[in-house]
């Protein structure tokens, strides 16, 4: 609030104070950092924190995010031999390497979750698509004889939630 003075002018509240003694600007009276600028500092220091955490969190860790993308579960094409998580080379196609016999015998297993009598296992069965060696029939699985295809789907939530022995509630 200001009230004018004896010329008709407004007079501040500070009009007269004596600032002889008044620290330089960006400080308290007590000649340390103010706590706006403390509160700056802080939120510099944490934004910092965090960018360096995303930084290291997927770098920092021996790109174990990108490593863990080329994990796949491999059938060989003449043992059927499983390859479960086998870590493919950056920038390499199917066929795969077989490590022990240098071949280019691997393949992508796709998975199928049906047993014989209708229900779904935890235990899938790895299966070689016939599309894939260059034959035309349908892949059927060996264990339950059911179709298998590209991204083969599992078997239903219930299904699945039974072979796992919970209930789902409805």
């Amino acid at each position: 609030m200001s009230s004018p003075d004896a010329k008709g002018r407004s007079k501040s509240l500070t009009d007269g104070l004596d600032y002889t003694d008044t620290p330089s600007k960006g400080r308290g009276a007590g000649g340390g950092v103010s706590g706006a600028k403390i509160g700056q500092i802080l939120l510099v220091v944490a934004g910092l924190g965090a960018v360096g955490f995303a930084i290291w969190s997927l770098v920092g860790q021996g790109n174990s995010i990108a490593a863990d993308t080329r994990k796949r579960d491999l059938i060989d094409s003449v043992t059927r031999e499983v390859f479960v998580d086998h870590r493919i080379k950056e920038g390499q196609n199917w066929p795969y390497e077989h490590p022990s016999t240098g071949e280019r015998t691997l393949y992508p297993a796709e998975l199928c979750f049906w047993t014989r009598d209708g229900k779904a296992t935890l235990e899938p069965t790895h299966v070689l698509l016939n599309g894939y060696i260059g034959e035309d029939e349908p892949t059927l699985c060996p264990d339950c004889g059911r179709r298998v295809v590209p991204h083969n789907p599992t078997p239903p939530a219930e299904l699945m939630a039974e072979a796992a022995g919970v209930t789902l509630d409805g």
